[in-house]
């Protein structure tokens, strides 16, 4: 193939001759939002479709995040530390868990999370998570929460933002490095 159509992705590094986005004022306001990195971007600078998906997902999930906390925050100032339950539903979150499951609400969407489909965020195996969650979206008060419950979709909402954000930081220590 022609050595002129091939382009590199500024986020991931891998070489790619299909579609490609260029990187706009939009795309840096949501890098910024999102990953709050002041990354080095020129203008004509190009991403994969795979990366700008990723970065799209990683925002929208952000937002929603950011839109579920201004609804919870009352709680959080009227109690000190709550645990996400049916009492919750009594201030009009309309939360409904069923009788006799260990039903579980999901701190991020808010929804109900079946027993078995949600994972707890605590512990060693989830700081990275966690540390995602404290830098890309600061404006979500966890330490307020008994157990950070996440549901499977979010889980993986998380993990495609860590994944994003590693490939970014990796990305900038090797263009410092040679460049």
């Amino acid at each position: 193939m022609n050595d002129k159509n091939k382009k590199k992705c500024r986020f991931c590094l891998r070489i790619y001759c299909g579609e490609f986005c260029a990187i706009e004022e939009i795309t840096k306001q949501m890098l910024d939002a999102l990953l709050n990195l002041n990354l080095d971007i020129d203008n004509g600078t190009e991403m994969c479709i795979e990366c700008a998906r990723k970065l799209q997902n990683a925002y929208d999930f952000k937002s929603t995040c950011v839109n579920i906390e201004k609804k919870i925050l009352p709680l959080f100032i009227s109690k000190e530390n709550i645990k996400l339950n049916e009492d919750n539903s009594k201030q009009n979150m309309k939360v409904e868990l069923r009788d006799g499951y260990k039903d579980k609400i999901c701190r991020f969407c808010m929804k109900v999370t079946e027993s078995g489909h949600y994972t707890i965020l605590q512990g060693k195996e989830h700081i990275s998570l966690l540390d995602v969650v404290q830098k890309c979206i600061p404006e979500l008060h966890l330490s307020d929460t008994e157990e950070i419950v996440t549901c499977e979709v979010c889980l993986i909402s998380l993990q495609g933002i860590l994944s994003f954000l590693t490939d970014c930081l990796n990305v900038g220590k090797k263009t410092k490095k040679y460049g």
